[in-house]
């Protein structure tokens, strides 16, 4: 890391979103896989630790984390859903 390289802190939802993140979740029990939307979550949720479940049948669902691939060009999703607010 070089000096002028701050470290990320993810900690809530709110933190994902601003650095840029997404999060898809799969059920292993019915095997749906969908995007998380991260604009209908509290951005002061702690994310750390937090559990889903599947809707299609309750089953836990496992969470991905992943980059938002926005070009560099504008603001990811579910930021601009907050702003809205």
């Amino acid at each position: 890391m070089s000096p002028k390289e701050e470290p990320i802190i993810l900690r809530t939802f709110g933190d994902l979103i601003r650095h840029g993140c997404k999060l898809t979740g799969f059920c292993r029990r019915c095997s749906v896989h969908k995007a998380i939307d991260l604009g209908a979550v509290r951005p002061d949720r702690v994310c750390v630790g937090a559990r889903f479940k599947c809707r299609a049948c309750g089953g836990a669902v496992e969470v991905t984390l992943s980059p938002v691939e926005t070009g560099g060009h504008s603001d990811p999703p579910a930021l601009e859903k907050w702003r809205e607010r």
